[in-house]
């Protein structure tokens, strides 16, 4: 029997239906591994009947390790030690909606004077995106520009108190939102993609629109209130070590080579139910 081929959707969108793609990703394989429930959704019809899954992102724990303390971190940041943090992860472009952030962070500064943006990561368009607009708003003050870190990525990640994710990246596992969760964040997200499937609202986090008010509302109630963002936060932990540790996202993967190697060998011809754990 010929091999089987799985390919692999990393996006958290459909695939555009360009002939190449519909021949890559229908004619010549036998299955599709998506990394949400949106994404196997969106591109159901271009998988048509072949076997599907969904191989959502992994968090390895062990590696996810805190070496520095809040207290540290935040001097280091240059801020207040009752500073309240709101982290963001994300690449600094226009369409991860920067513009929303910054005009929350305005409404919510006459309420949380503590309160400071905090964003990791890096990008060209910086100045035009992010500095520009925080100046022309009056928040500059309130913007902590953390760069892009990597040894104590996690150091200062768990240094939050929120953490807010409202556009996929090209990553579409979400993975900063992930680990976020492990690190026991309470999360502000929106419904779309696989935002929606990690943010579970009253349990992990809180769902908003992609909506100025709606989200400096949720910062709102999250920062006035430590004994919800602690709850929330323990959820959110919970919650990514049940279902996004790799061990249990390895048995997932298995199952599925398994019964698809035991499918009929037309793969174009064989339903499968989307699965996941």
């Amino acid at each position: 029997p010929r091999p089987r081929l799985v390919r692999s959707v990393t996006g958290s969108g459909a695939l555009p239906r360009w002939p190449w793609n519909r021949w890559l990703y229908a004619v010549a394989c036998d299955g599709l591994a998506f990394a949400s429930r949106a994404a196997a959704r969106d591109n159901r019809a271009l998988a048509g009947r072949r076997a599907t899954c969904v191989l959502p992102g992994a968090v390895d724990f062990d590696r996810l390790a805190v070496h520095k303390d809040r207290r540290r971190v935040r001097r280091e940041l240059g801020v207040a030690e009752d500073a309240l943090l709101v982290g963001v992860v994300a690449r600094m472009q226009a369409h991860r909606r920067f513009d929303l952030l910054l005009e929350a962070l305005r409404r919510i500064a006459p309420v949380h004077p503590a309160a400071r943006l905090v964003v990791l990561g890096r990008g060209t368009h910086v100045d035009r995106v992010v500095r520009e607009p925080a100046a022309r708003l009056g928040v500059d003050d309130r913007l902590i520009l953390a760069g892009y870190r990597t040894d104590d990525y996690a150091d200062v990640l768990a240094a939050m108190d929120v953490f807010t994710y409202l556009v996929p990246g090209s990553d579409g596992s979400c993975r900063a939102l992930l680990q976020a969760a492990a690190l026991g964040l309470p999360l502000v997200g929106t419904a779309r993609g696989p935002i929606g499937e990690i943010v579970r609202p009253g349990e992990t986090g809180l769902r908003v629109e992609a909506d100025a008010d709606a989200i400096a509302a949720a910062w709102s109630t999250l920062l006035s209130d430590p004994a919800l963002r602690r709850r929330l936060g323990e959820g959110a932990r919970r919650d990514a070590a049940a279902r996004f540790r790799p061990e249990g996202l390895g048995e997932v993967a298995e199952h599925f080579y398994v019964a698809l190697g035991r499918a009929p060998q037309a793969g174009a011809e064989s339903a499968m139910p989307i699965s996941s754990r």
